[in-house]
């Protein structure tokens, strides 16, 4: 879930939330028009905060963010002027913020707090419908013919890593492991084919792999699943590295836009999320997977999945280790 500071007086309130210290919730800051514009293409769970300081704007605000689905509106009061703050709760509000309240230090915490609450009472987990988000989003329905280059679309994103680069590197030579992360690359392009993915970015030990999302399925978790279930005989058949190889994967659902000649350095949230999800949090040998990406997977692979606690504010679930 996206965390969002909406305010027309952003200069004001830039770094309310956290402080000014690193954290691991990244929030957002906007003015409203710019909230409008992502609310218009974007399908993602959000809770936005709106200042009480903007009094000519919030009740429209308020009025505008209660209508939609999947999100979930706050309000911040800095400068506590509101007296009964119990009637922002009663129109749909999740959390209210005072002057009074110190969140600088306990801000992740409290926002996994406000996620207990939305999902035992407010419907958190349900799906939009697929018509709905169809409307809100390019979806390709057919896959990459319909994809255009510096368009915004839906994909399932896949981080994939190549486990032990320190040791490999030291111990042979940059041409044999050339030669050998070849072989792997090879492997992960050859399966992804069969579930429309393609290899986007490859550099070194690692890569990210994309999949069309047309707003139904979810096969790029099967992708995921047989990439592990087949490792073997990829060590036995195709591998030129001296052992058996491990790898890490995470996969995520999300927006971004498309560069066909991408090189590496495009910024992007999604795509930097994903990577942290991977490199960060996934441990070697492991394919975790965002609730978010989940939730499309078929029925017969979820009861392969463990949720393993959260990253990012989203939940997180793991692969079960298959035994052969």
């Amino acid at each position: 879930m996206r965390i969002l500071f909406c305010s027309e007086q952003l200069e004001k309130y830039k770094n309310f939330l956290t402080g000014g210290k690193k954290s691991s919730l990244p929030v957002e800051y906007y003015d409203y028009q710019e909230l409008k514009r992502i609310l218009r293409k974007c399908n993602e769970r959000m809770l936005i905060y709106l200042s009480l300081t903007d009094r000519n704007i919030l009740g429209r605000a308020i009025e505008y963010l209660s209508g939609k689905e999947n999100i979930f509106w706050a309000v911040i009061d800095s400068e506590g002027i509101y007296n009964d703050p119990s009637e922002f709760f009663h129109i749909g509000a999740v959390d209210y913020i005072d002057n009074s309240v110190n969140i600088k230090d306990g801000f992740p915490k409290r926002i996994r707090r406000i996620i207990n609450y939305l999902k035992k009472y407010r419907n958190y987990n349900t799906l939009q419908d697929y018509s709905d988000v169809k409307s809100n989003l390019n979806l390709p329905s057919t896959g990459w013919d319909e994809i255009k280059n510096g368009e915004e679309y839906k994909f399932f994103i896949m981080y994939i890593e190549l486990d032990g680069k320190e040791e490999l590197e030291k111990q042979w030579g940059k041409s044999n492991l050339d030669r050998a992360i070849g072989t792997f690359k090879r492997y992960v392009e050859k399966v992804s084919k069969q579930f429309n993915g393609k290899i986007w970015i490859w550099s070194g030990f690692s890569g990210i792999v994309l999949f069309p999302f047309d707003g139904e399925k979810g096969n790029a978790g099967i992708f995921g699943f047989r990439l592990y279930l087949f490792k073997n005989i990829f060590d036995v058949e195709e591998s030129l590295f001296p052992k058996f190889v491990s790898f890490r994967t995470a996969m995520h659902l999300g927006s971004m836009i498309y560069e066909k000649s991408n090189k590496g350095h495009i910024i992007s949230d999604t795509i930097n999320s994903v990577f942290h999800l991977g490199k960060r949090f996934t441990q070697p040998g492991n394919f975790c997977i965002t609730e978010d990406a989940f939730i499309y997977l078929p029925e017969v692979l979820k009861r392969y999945f463990i949720e393993i606690g959260e990253y990012e504010n989203r939940t997180i679930l793991r692969l079960k280790r298959i035994k052969i």
